[in-house]
């Protein structure tokens, strides 16, 4: 998709579904110590993320964030559930201001602000799906958010945030709307 240059619908569902194809096989491929699934899913999350990160088209970014989205979804089926989004992403280093490196959701959670309405929307689902895991619980997904010094307390306010006023307002009224959204259906 990043190569092509082909913003087509068709191309995209076609990525999509060799994402999910790719993702399927990764997790019934690893192996390790402690949770094999929940390893599985925080090197993809960490590979969606990085390819992310090392892009500028906003398609290829929308992709990658819904394929996220769809694996935060599926993490209440294992055990281990929130547990592998407060992970940083694999090579993602320190902080610009020294501290440990964001958390995989406050991660995706960046792209909110996005100037592009598909990668705005898809980071939106990446949140979305964690407070659905979450059990709606919105202060356990909105404390992800945070970002963390390297002895892992939370910063003063104002001190190395990462998220914009404008993706958390976007996050805040979002969780909001699916806490309804979930009452509606229950």
């Amino acid at each position: 998709l990043e190569k092509s240059a082909n913003g087509k619908q068709r191309f995209r569902d076609l990525f999509k579904r060799a994402l999910v194809l790719v993702s399927g096989c990764i997790a019934g491929g690893s192996s390790g110590g402690g949770d094999p699934a929940a390893s599985a899913r925080r090197a993809w999350g960490s590979h969606l993320l990085s390819t992310c990160a090392a892009t500028k088209r906003a398609p290829c970014k929308a992709v990658c964030l819904l394929e996220l989205a769809r694996v935060v979804a599926e993490a209440p089926a294992v055990q281990g559930g929130l547990a592998w989004l407060e992970k940083a992403r694999r090579g993602a280093g320190l902080s610009a201001k020294g501290g440990k490196a964001p958390s995989m959701l406050l991660e995706a959670a960046c792209h909110a602000d996005s100037t592009d309405s598909d990668v705005r929307h898809a980071a939106l689902q990446v949140v979305v799906a964690a407070h659905g895991v979450s059990g709606y619980d919105a202060d356990a997904v909105l404390s992800l958010l945070r970002p963390r010094d390297r002895d892992g307390s939370v910063p003063n306010s104002g001190s190395g945030q990462l998220l914009s006023s404008k993706a958390l307002k976007l996050v805040v009224e979002r969780l909001k709307s699916d806490r309804k959204d979930a009452l509606k259906r229950d």
